[in-house]
């Protein structure tokens, strides 16, 4: 599906994107200069950096070396020594491996060149130091030959040293040369972004004014059908030209003409109808008002019979409540003669229990005077055998059998009142038992009472609200009928209001510019507009006894009806 330039979307999006694309281009190629100068910087910060770094480290430990061969000349014992030793041939393998790692990371065969300097000048530096070492580790101590070594190792290391400083030089030459580069990428990169930047404005600024000349054109052209329409001159029709949003937006326009135009038309042919309409609600409104006072009047009468039925249920209602109230009392008092009843037999159990329990001690007490005589008999027995030493002990012993029968005794007496006060109060508790479960058939037929009476009021409240709600209701009705004959004078004072509006809509839709043509078919239709004349009239005469005055009033309300 081809695009429409003509439109203005299309062309916005044509633009935008142009301009969406040049930035692209433009962010693209910044992208790519930064991604070559990043690498660029990290060719720098993982090679050149590290491979200068490395060769200054090899060289301190040049310096080291030399440090400890002259350490060694001057060592007295052998200890010493093999420490100054140790410490040069650390030094031997840290500048090996250090030679090793700088030759990973070159490129060029001046490089090249100066790693096997390196090499060779450490190999022929190296034998100068093992001769040095050699004559220290085995004790000569001939101090023009120890001079002699030391001579030659200088000069084996002056060479070495030299090297690694021309290649130090030259990294510091490429470091010099890549960070230039760099510097100069950057500038030239910074003006392609300006310029680059700076046309992409210029397009995007003269697409905007020209956008801007074409879109203030044709809203001009919409501003003045807007104009011609807001002046009420609906006669010229809307000249549409173009296809683009504002060809939309001018049909649009010329929709809305036509339609206000249709509908000035319509309304100046429908006022004249609203007029002899108003003319007739008026006129039923009259009857109605008549008819809503009488059925006002028969509502009057028919709420004031309610309120005295209202007012007679109520005060059976009351009194239902009042009969209730004094039901739910004896009910109560019998339920709190129950629970009295009840309580009383729980004391008389307990005063059962208690007798019971007396009976059991009263009867360990005639034990305990029976075993006391058993235990004094022998005691006067024991007595009778000790003769005269005994005499006193049995006079003791016949008294305390005196006093344990006459225990025994009154243990007896008292087990016998005791077991008569049991048989009475059991004879207590069957009559509470019996008066309780007469109470309890009290309380249940009392409960029953007031049940009932409970549902006569429930009944006579239902009632009651019923017929209140009636009562609301009618007078509701009542309310609602007074406003209904406002409501009907209200109609008629609208109705004339109504005639009055038309007037006033005819006046005010005569300020439209409809054109000869359309006034013409306005004219035209106008008597159509018309009501139809009353039906009453041509109606035969059905009740010739009626008066005058009723069939006039049959007449108005068939035609109330009819419209």
């Amino acid at each position: 599906m081809g695009l429409n330039f003509s439109r203005f979307g299309t062309r916005l999006a044509a633009i935008f994107a142009l301009i969406l694309l040049a930035f692209a281009a433009v962010g693209l190629n910044t992208w790519l200069a930064l991604q070559q100068l990043a690498q660029e910087a990290a060719d720098i910060s993982h090679s050149r950096v590290p491979q200068v770094l490395r060769l200054a480290d090899m060289r301190t430990e040049i310096a080291r070396m030399h440090s400890q061969s002259r350490q060694l000349m001057l060592v007295k014992t052998p200890e010493q020594a093999r420490v100054a030793i140790d410490e040069i041939n650390a030094s031997l393998t840290l500048i090996s491996e250090g030679i090793e790692e700088f030759n990973k990371y070159i490129f060029s065969d001046k490089a090249r060149q100066q790693v096997a300097d390196m090499r060779r000048h450490l190999a022929t530096y190296r034998g100068a130091l093992d001769g040095f070492i050699a004559l220290t580790r085995n004790g000569q101590s001939d101090g023009n030959e120890q001079l002699a070594q030391a001579f030659k190792q200088l000069d084996a290391r002056t060479p070495l040293v030299n090297v690694f400083h021309e290649a130090r030089d030259w990294q510091q030459e490429i470091l010099g040369q890549r960070t230039q580069m760099i510097e100069d990428n950057v500038a030239s990169l910074q003006v392609q972004l300006l310029g680059a930047v700076l046309a992409v404005m210029a397009i995007a600024v003269a697409a905007t004014l020209w956008l801007m000349a074409m879109l203030r054109r044709r809203l001009q052209e919409a501003t003045t059908v807007a104009q011609r329409i807001a002046a009420n001159d609906l006669a010229e029709p809307v000249a549409v030209t173009g296809a683009d949003e504002f060809t939309v937006l001018l049909q649009e326009m010329a929709a809305m003409r036509d339609s206000l135009h249709k509908v000035v038309s319509e309304v100046r042919q429908a006022s004249e109808s609203i007029q002899v309409a108003s003319r007739e609600v008026a006129t039923g409104n009259q009857d109605l008002s008549s008819r809503t006072e009488a059925t006002a009047s028969n509502l009057e009468e028919t709420a004031s019979s309610m309120e005295q039925i209202t007012a007679t249920v109520k005060h059976s209602a009351d009194s239902a409540r009042q009969a209730d109230q004094l039901a739910t009392s004896a009910a109560d008092v019998a339920r709190h003669g129950g629970e009295v009843m009840g309580q009383v037999m729980h004391t008389m159990d307990d005063i059962a229990q208690s007798s019971q329990k007396i009976a059991d001690i009263i009867g360990v007490i005639d034990s305990i005077a029976f075993q006391t005589n058993i235990l004094a008999l022998n005691a006067a027995v024991e007595a009778a055998r000790a003769g005269e030493q005994g005499r006193g002990f049995a006079v003791v012993a016949s008294a305390v059998r005196s006093l344990a029968e006459q225990s025994s005794q009154a243990a007896r007496e008292i087990t016998a009142l005791i077991g008569a006060s049991v048989d009475q109060v059991q004879a207590g508790s069957s009559l509470v038992r019996s008066a309780g479960a007469t109470m309890d058939d009290i309380v249940s037929s009392v409960q029953r009472v007031t049940d009932i009476i409970g549902e006569i009021t429930a009944a006579a409240n239902e009632q009651s609200n019923g017929i209140s709600l009636v009562n609301t209701a009618v007078g509701q009705l009542d309310q609602m009928t007074q406003q209904n004959a406002a409501l009907v004078e209200q109609s008629s004072a609208a109705a004339q209001s109504m005639q009055e509006q038309t007037q006033r809509l005819n006046e005010v839709v005569a300020i439209f510019k409809l054109g000869a043509q359309a006034q013409r078919s306005g004219a035209g239709t106008a008597p159509r507009a018309a009501p139809r004349p009353p039906v009453a009239p041509s109606k035969p005469a059905a009740m010739p006894r009626k008066s005058a005055a009723a069939k006039t009033e049959t007449a108005a309300a068939d035609d109330w009806e009819s419209f």
